[in-house]
């Protein structure tokens, strides 16, 4: 089978989508939780930092093995050709993975550079353009939500320390996987509340990335 281009943007997307999480503060807020700490006083949100320090050069500089390591997880191989000119849309899959940042190419002299956005219905007078989460739900349907789609149902299984091999049993289509995941979104709403208080919307989520499907 060959590659699809929207697939392997997606599947870059995904592999390199936490690679904020490398904030050296970010890594202080997670030993903080893991130790049972207060967590710092300064606080940050690890999509917004996702072009800080040398994190787009470690990723670009790397993509072959990106490549393979996506290859030995899942057998699938990720053509590189098909992420030259794309690789705006895998960073904007790191940007917008919460739902919060949107990625705006702002030119203030120097030519446009990327910088990370919060409100999407504010435009910045340097603002030539942008990549929201809607954008790469409608270019990329229907997977254009795999990357926030993988990543909740990635922390819900790490956290709940579950396996959630049930939510592919009897899938052959994305429909399907979309309509088992539904049919289950309030029992996992419900066990996720009953230690975090904050709500993942999960059901709302999951309708907004199934749409059209």
């Amino acid at each position: 089978m060959g590659s699809d281009p929207r697939l392997d943007v997606m599947l870059a997307g995904l592999a390199v989508h936490d690679v904020g999480k490398l904030d050296p503060d970010f890594q202080a807020m997670l030993r903080a939780s893991r130790d049972g700490l207060d967590l710092p006083t300064k606080r940050v949100k690890h999509e917004a930092s996702t072009f800080d320090y040398d994190h787009c050069a470690l990723v670009e500089d790397s993509l072959s093995a990106l490549r393979d390591e996506v290859r030995a997880l899942t057998g699938y191989t990720i053509s590189l050709d098909n992420l030259t000119g794309r690789m705006d849309d895998v960073w904007a899959c790191a940007v917008t993975h919460h739902g919060l940042f949107y990625l705006s190419f702002e030119d203030w002299g120097n030519g446009a550079q990327p910088l990370i956005r919060r409100s999407w219905v504010s435009f910045y007078p340097n603002e030539v353009r942008r990549i929201t989460l809607i954008d790469l739900l409608v270019e990329y349907h229907p997977i254009g939500g795999l990357v926030m789609l993988g990543d909740l149902m990635a922390s819900y299984a790490f956290e709940q320390e579950r396996d959630l091999a049930w939510a592919f049993e009897g899938v052959a289509t994305l429909p399907q996987a979309f309509d088992k995941l539904l049919s289950q979104a309030d029992g996992l709403e419900q066990s996720v509340a009953a230690y975090d208080p904050r709500s993942d919307a999960l059901q709302e989520t999951l309708m907004l990335l199934a749409a059209g499907c």
